[in-house]
């Protein structure tokens, strides 16, 4: 919901991560403490990527992949990923490369040619020849707003550790360590096959009465949220009720800028292609918080486009404030209600809700660094949440909402499938690669799944301190 969230969409093998790398002038030579067979890979894969090519770009998975990460993905969907970074990128500008502990992996950093979008893939390959990619993933920040990568040291190998005590004697110590340093205050929750294997709060979820967190601690969730919104929407297209290429105003034919109601589409409000103005541009000091989405969509809807639709990607948290309005006139009841009714109560998340709507004293405060230390954050224009965020849950609400999605208790296969960025969904739980995060001063969190593990971090301080540590336990499970 806030300025500072951003989404992350998942396209290949891995969770997805938001890095921001040191960055390389053109000509200058990346770190020599890498194999050069990577560096030549990491080459080869971006110009490739760049070029768009569809047969080019299978060629060069069915060569250069090892087989167990060529199977993780069909070859339509490795031409949906193509398909999709190519519009968003065009040609891919290499500025950056960090190296990791293992010669073999690395973290690319990539900016789209026109240098409004940034991204990371991270790449592994075999150590033994022929040097294929074991592993790879890429991130898209669309914000673009450079938020340093926290220092965290690494975590245990968490290889094969589905024994609860296992992986509690592993894990425990490490993450003691990261809260005895103020690094971690949230909930840390592992699971396998959709079952907690590991779950432990750790900090204070109110500094000033010194109240620690619990499992049981509802955490704002951030952008987190627009995933509820978006299987809203899946839900009205399984009905029949939309269509992703509908035009706006055959909906909301009441929405105020008519003009715009005419060329906006679905598809457009949910790639954040549409142009709508920002929730924070409309707030102003003074101005009453609103009560409902519904009080946050006339304000946003009147006024005019940042750019006509469908021309430029811009995060835009106004785009699911309005598609939050659809939800609700489609379904003739609140977002709230409707949230409430057919995701939060099927999914069994049964802490969760908007806030605004539930005392306070259930929730996690935020805490933001300053040079003074960690102060009280402030989140933007306040009120109620809406359909682009603002949802307070536990670790547990997080995992019955990824286990519902995946068992199809949400969504049928096909908007299954849409919702997981064309996951393979045969037998009774969809399978693939997910990553989710949202983050804003004193908010971040992450629920990474991949397979039959699902990592969720929930903590309350700011970016990134959530994602960048749930991101690293995936990898250590998963490599």
């Amino acid at each position: 919901m806030h300025r500072q969230a951003k989404p992350v969409r998942l396209f290949l093998l891995l969770p997805w991560v938001l890095c921001t790398l040191a960055a390389r002038s053109p000509g200058q030579p990346a770190s020599t403490s890498s194999a050069p067979e990577l560096l030549n890979t990491i080459e080869a894969l971006v110009a490739t990527l760049s070029a768009g090519e569809p047969q080019r770009w299978e060629q060069f998975a069915r060569e250069r992949f090892a087989p167990e990460a060529l199977s993780r993905r069909t070859p339509e969907q490795r031409r949906q990923l193509l398909a999709r970074l190519h519009e968003d990128f065009g040609t891919m500008r290499l500025t950056g490369i960090r190296p990791q502990d293992d010669p073999w992996a690395a973290d690319v950093e990539v900016r789209s040619s026109a240098g409004t979008i940034a991204g990371t893939l991270h790449v592994e390959l075999e150590p033994a020849p022929p040097h294929r990619i074991r592993q790879f993933g890429i991130s898209v920040d669309q914000g673009g707003d450079g938020r340093p990568k926290t220092s965290l040291p690494p975590p245990p190998d968490l290889r094969g550790a589905k024994d609860p005590q296992r992986l509690s004697s592993l894990l425990d110590p490490y993450l003691e360590k990261l809260a005895a340093d103020d690094t971690l205050s949230g909930v840390v929750l592992v699971a396998h096959a959709g079952k907690p294997l590991f779950e432990r709060a750790y900090g204070l979820a109110d500094r000033e009465r010194k109240a620690p967190n619990t499992t049981d601690t509802r955490f704002n969730v951030g952008s987190i949220g627009k995933q509820f919104t978006r299987v809203a929407i899946g839900q009205l297209l399984a009905a029949g009720k939309l269509a992703l290429d509908d035009p706006l105003a055959r909906h909301l034919p009441g929405y105020p800028n008519h003009d715009a109601a005419r060329k906006i589409t679905i598809r457009q409000l949910l790639e954040h292609r549409a142009g709508v103005v920002d929730i924070f541009d409309v707030i102003h000091a003074g101005d009453p918080p609103p009560r409902s989405n519904h009080e946050w969509f006339l304000r946003v809807a009147p006024l005019p486009l940042q750019f006509p639709p469908g021309t430029q990607k811009r995060y835009c948290n106004g785009c699911y404030v309005v598609l939050g309005e659809v939800v609700a006139a489609l379904s003739g009841t609140t977002y709230e209600d409707y949230l409430a009714s057919h995701v939060f109560a099927p999914a069994g998340m049964s802490a969760a809700f908007l806030a605004g709507s539930d005392p306070e004293e259930r929730k996690a405060r935020g805490y933001t660094r300053t040079p003074a230390g960690l102060e009280v954050a402030s989140l933007g224009p306040g009120g109620r949440g809406c359909g682009a965020g603002g949802v307070f849950a536990t670790g547990r609400d997080l995992l019955a909402y990824d286990n519902a999605l995946r068992e199809y208790r949400l969504l049928d296969r096909e908007r299954t499938a849409w919702m997981l960025d064309g996951a393979d969904s045969t037998g009774s739980r969809a399978g693939g690669a997910s990553t989710v995060a949202g983050g804003a001063p004193g908010v971040n969190a992450v629920l990474a799944s991949e397979g039959e593990w699902t990592v969720i971090v929930l903590t309350n301080h700011d970016p990134r301190a959530g994602e960048d540590l749930g991101i690293a336990l995936a990898r250590a499970i998963l490599r």
